[in-house]
């Protein structure tokens, strides 16, 4: 029944917003063929050209209107979901988006995924993260645990890189990294390792996320991506951040460790 109403509101709002568009159609239309009837006699030409003008521009805003995909029911759906861009794959994004977008990060910051080898790569990636620490923003990064089942699992479907030796090498140069801030930010900065299924990998920063799907037996560059923010839900109806979000906080709640100073080389040995 819940789901019936809310299908019948969709449409009731886009039914809305068509009639909206016929209106001001009908409106323009008017407007012209006024102004252009008046524009017969001198005494009424500047009214004229005035209703033609009005009327010219709100024909020109409804036929906008009827051509944007903010009349499409489903285009609808998508914005209600929080989905503000979609990619085929990681691979698809510009490879200093990441960096950029952290670097506008304001209150908070979650790296949520397996090895986080391309963050650890990038050159860029040390100035930005501790320049988003020392202006007060928290950060949380979580790996997979590199001692676990699921851990050789996923090895074995991205066979294209040494999975375990990846993510050990990954929390090295993070432990490393953290160890050399100030005291202040090195607080702020928190390494986690969980032992969950590894089903999505998530930048979240701020009200915003960057959501990668794992694909069985693909590696994890092969990921289709989504980029979602948070939206206001007056029915009840959970935007796609907000699943997320819940998602990560139980995995950070009941399946992850934080590492410290006296575990750490447990989960990320020093190389023979």
């Amino acid at each position: 029944m819940r789901r019936w109403f809310r299908g019948l509101r969709g449409r009731v709002t886009l039914f809305f917003r068509k009639s909206s568009s016929a209106l001001i159609s009908a409106l323009g239309f008017a407007l012209v063929i006024a102004g252009i009837s008046l524009a017969q006699c001198r005494d009424y030409a500047t009214l004229a050209a005035v209703l033609t003008g009005i009327g010219g521009s709100l024909l020109a805003a409804a036929i906008v209107f009827f051509l944007s995909p903010a009349n499409d029911e489903f285009y609808q759906k998508f914005l209600a979901l929080g989905i503000t861009d979609a990619f085929p794959s990681r691979n698809a994004i510009e490879y200093g988006f990441w960096v950029q977008w952290l670097r506008r990060a304001q209150s908070n910051c979650t790296l949520f995924g397996i090895a986080h080898g391309e963050w650890c790569r990038d050159r860029e990636f040390p100035d930005a993260l501790a320049d988003r620490l020392r202006h007060n923003v928290g950060v949380k990064m979580f790996f997979l645990n590199p001692n676990k089942p699921v851990a050789e699992t996923r090895a074995k479907e991205d066979a294209v890189r040494k999975m375990k030796e990846t993510i050990q090498n990954s929390i090295r140069f993070m432990w490393k990294l953290r160890s050399g801030l100030e005291e202040a930010p090195q607080r702020r900065l928190k390494l986690y390792v969980y032992d969950a299924t590894p089903t999505c990998g998530a930048t979240w920063i701020d009200s915003s996320m960057l959501v990668a799907h794992y694909l069985a037996g693909f590696p994890n560059l092969t990921s289709p991506a989504l980029i979602v923010d948070w939206v206001s839900s007056g029915a009840g109806t959970p935007d796609l951040y907000s699943v997320y979000k819940e998602n990560i906080e139980k995995i950070e709640k009941d399946f992850s460790t934080e590492i410290t100073d006296t575990n750490v080389n447990e989960f990320a040995p020093s190389p023979v």
